[in-house]
């Protein structure tokens, strides 16, 4: 019996479920310890024991042997990845990614809504060009703003993935098509701001276009080049440069503090990647950020040390409904209304607790829409 595979599986499901550990071993009659032990791979449980769990879990017992998928074709850079604890997060996200990209490919499947990857041909470009190019595929204008960027890559076949994580430093990584993708995932961790995570989208789409042999597991330090290569294209995909001075013009009048601020929130991006932005269309010098650090402070009585990203000065702001990725939300009611899948199913896709889910099929009929 492989008792890590077994552990994890049963660890996924009752996050899904929604149950916490103690809910789940009180009602399985077993100690604190024994369950623990389970969940951690370190001993194998009675088959008596598997089977109250599963009821509690209202899960099959074959549920927790099903083997997660091996990626061969993965950018997943893991030189910042020291501690067998930090080897363990990484692996969970990777199984979860696994059965997510399982489902996902099931439900374009019975629904018959399979979006086919479109940008096979797009390379041997500069980062620059390659961004026009994609941006003409979405048919964006020059000075149009990106302003939901999930679902415009899922416009291009590409599936977004959301994952939270406290691994430093490890914003996202990309799966290639090779590996029924392709997938582009994204921490949405607490602390990793909204605009990190656009970028994040922006960053890993320029990985994919550019630098296919690069997906490689064994690989696990970053590439300078590449890096740069990426953040450049990710800035003239999210922020054209006619858009961008465009945009700057318009508040010329404002103080330049105040300025940055209305490109960032206009794009959402940081307001570091707006400074970048500037200093590529030598419109600033390199000395910009720390002379931006003491004036923003001086204006706003605010520090920006520790990743603080001051949207909030904005009178809108951003929320999480300006980062959403519902393409896979919308096959799962298509599938549960069809009755192509349960509840339960549905659930387990959108890893949400089952009573969530309920909620979630009752709010669809709040709506109505036309049908001619």
């Amino acid at each position: 019996m492989n008792t890590m595979l077994l552990g994890g599986n049963i660890k996924r499901i009752r996050k899904i479920r929604g149950f916490n550990q103690h809910a789940v071993y009180t009602a399985s009659a077993i100690s604190r310890q024994a369950y623990s032990n389970i969940e951690n791979g370190k001993s194998e449980p009675k088959t008596s024991t598997l089977i109250k769990i599963a009821q509690v879990l209202d899960a099959e017992i074959k549920d927790f042997f099903v083997e997660p998928v091996k990626f061969h074709s993965i950018r997943f850079r893991t030189n910042k990845i020291k501690t067998q604890k930090d080897k363990m997060k990484k692996e969970e996200i990777l199984t979860n990614l696994s059965f997510w990209l399982k489902n996902y490919n099931y439900l374009e499947e019975i629904t018959n809504d399979k979006q086919f990857y479109c940008l096979r041909n797009f390379n041997n470009l500069i980062p620059n060009e390659l961004a026009k190019k994609v941006r003409e595929k979405l048919k964006l204008d020059n000075d149009e703003p990106i302003y939901d960027i999930c679902n415009l890559v899922n416009e291009l076949g590409i599936k977004i993935f959301r994952f939270e994580c406290d691994l430093d430093k490890c914003f996202g990584f990309s799966v290639s098509e090779d590996d029924e993708g392709p997938v582009i995932a994204v921490n949405t961790y607490k602390n990793i701001s909204i605009e990190r995570q656009i970028f994040t989208i922006a960053h890993e789409l320029g990985h994919l276009l550019m630098h296919k042999n690069s997906y490689k597991p064994e690989l696990i330090e970053e590439q300078e080049n590449e890096e740069k290569e990426a953040d450049q294209f990710a800035a003239h995909f999210i922020m054209p440069a006619e858009g961008f001075i465009k945009e700057l013009k318009k508040v010329s009048g404002l103080h330049w503090i105040d300025q940055i601020l209305h490109i960032k929130r206009i794009y959402k991006v940081s307001y570091q990647t707006v400074l970048r932005r500037l200093i590529d269309l030598n419109l600033v010098s390199n000395n910009i950020y720390m002379y931006f650090s003491v004036e923003f402070k001086k204006k706003y009585h605010k520090n920006l040390k520790k990743h603080f990203e001051p949207y909030s000065v904005e009178p809108e702001g951003m929320l999480k409904s300006d980062f959403v990725n519902d393409r896979l939300n919308k096959l799962v009611r298509i599938a549960y209304e069809k009755e192509l899948i349960t509840l339960n199913r549905a659930s387990e896709i959108l890893s949400l607790p089952l009573i969530e889910m309920k909620e979630l099929t009752s709010s669809w009929n709040e709506i109505k829409y036309a049908t001619n």
